[in-house]
């Protein structure tokens, strides 16, 4: 009989229902701030869903400022300037209102105004610092259902100079409280919401199947990472085809949560490992570079974890008596049928993916990978996900 033994970490305190949003002020009183700086990017302020944070500020007359230019795949140096913004006017705390890139970026933005150097000193894997203060407290209002990060310590910043995504975490970059509410995704567009909701699918199939989660043999960690594919599974091509479903919305956002627990403390795999560079030194935005590339690392990583993958293809398809490769099928079907675009249409040719499979061998995510991967597999990898060779 196997040890249950295992680490499970959430330093976010969640508010999950229909309007949470609508509580910002309440939140704010109770952690005694006056002074937040308010993080979006510039999609979220014309499409008028910062309203609902700066209405609420300006109704109680709070002394705020808005940084609405973060960009998908943030750098560095937009880290740095928010960082420098809140040491120069003493901001108090941080309201991130947007989807991964804003929230990713507020974390940063926070731990870096409070500690020295460069964020990019900070980097996981190659970094030579480690963060000694805990910034603002940040409160996170996630507008798609797909990273999870308005409740991880991680954050992927990417290197500008390099192109390299760094994955940056520590528990001092936890925000302190997320307010997640569904009814700020019924108008999204329907390729973000399958770009994003692809994403949340891959978080759980990655947690679920990860090194770290078959080695420690952790039923919390287990039950979240299924019970997230499920909601998922179910929810996903109600949510795209119909985005005023509310019932949908609501279950990819808590879909969405989940997976972000169970990634944050089970770890990812091959599937981020090679998303990583292409958001990073071609701007292909995260959610269809895992969309393109989860069915042919779950197909590379089945016999790793064959119960696994069957235990996935159940939840699935209950009832059906599933193998483990139909989870594979599946997931190809469900990506067809949300309309995500192909890698070919980003125009990386061999040469490009052959340096991209350099940078994937030193992705912290390919470290709990279930199964061993050489850089040539790699490379093999991205060209079957693009379709450059069967």
């Amino acid at each position: 009989m196997s040890t249950i033994q295992f680490q499970f970490f959430v330093g976010t305190s969640v508010v999950f229902q229909r309007d949470a949003s609508l509580t910002l002020h309440d939140q704010l009183q109770k952690l005694g701030k006056k002074r937040p700086l308010v993080l979006t990017d510039q999609g979220i302020m014309d499409a008028g869903i910062a309203n609902v944070v700066t209405n609420q500020l300006d109704e109680h007359t709070y002394d705020y400022e808005v940084m609405h230019d973060i960009p998908a795949n943030p750098p560095s140096k937009v880290v740095m300037k928010g960082a420098m913004l809140i040491q120069n006017q003493q901001f108090d705390s941080i309201v991130a209102v947007g989807g991964g890139s804003v929230m990713d970026a507020a974390k940063a933005i926070s731990i870096m105004s409070a500690n020295d150097g460069s964020i990019n000193d900070y980097d996981a894997i190659i970094g030579n610092r480690t963060f000694e203060k805990q910034g603002p407290p940040l409160i996170t209002i996630p507008t798609t259902s797909g990273t999870g990060s308005e409740v991880t310590q991680w954050a992927v910043i990417t290197n500008e100079e390099t192109g390299r995504k760094q994955a940056i975490g520590h528990p001092f970059m936890s925000p302190v409280i997320a307010l997640v509410d569904p009814v700020l995704t019924l108008k999204l567009p329907k390729v973000l919401t399958a770009a994003t909701g692809s994403d949340a699918l891959t978080h759980a199939i990655e947690a679920y199947t990860s090194k770290n989660t078959m080695n420690n043999n952790s039923p919390l960690i287990d039950h979240i990472a299924l019970e997230a594919i499920a909601m998922i599974s179910r929810s996903l091509v109600r949510a795209v085809t119909n985005g005023e479903d509310l019932e949908a919305r609501e279950e990819m956002m808590a879909g969405s949560l989940l997976a972000g627990i169970a990634f944050q403390n089970a770890g990812l795999g091959n599937t981020h490992a090679l998303a990583h560079p292409l958001g990073g030194k071609f701007n292909v935005p995260h959610g269809i570079a895992n969309a393109n590339l989860l069915p042919v690392v779950m197909a590379y990583n089945v016999d790793a974890c064959p119960e696994r993958f069957e235990t996935i293809a159940n939840i699935f398809e209950p009832g059906a008596h599933k193998k483990a490769s139909d989870a594979v099928v599946f997931v190809e079907q469900l990506i067809e049928r949300i309309g995500i675009p192909s890698l070919s249409e980003y125009g990386m040719t061999e040469r490009d993916y052959k340096e991209m499979a350099k940078d994937a061998t030193t992705d912290v995510s390919s470290f709990t990978n279930p199964k061993e991967t050489t850089e040539e597999t790699f490379f093999e990898l991205y060209l079957k996900a693009s379709k450059l060779t069967v």
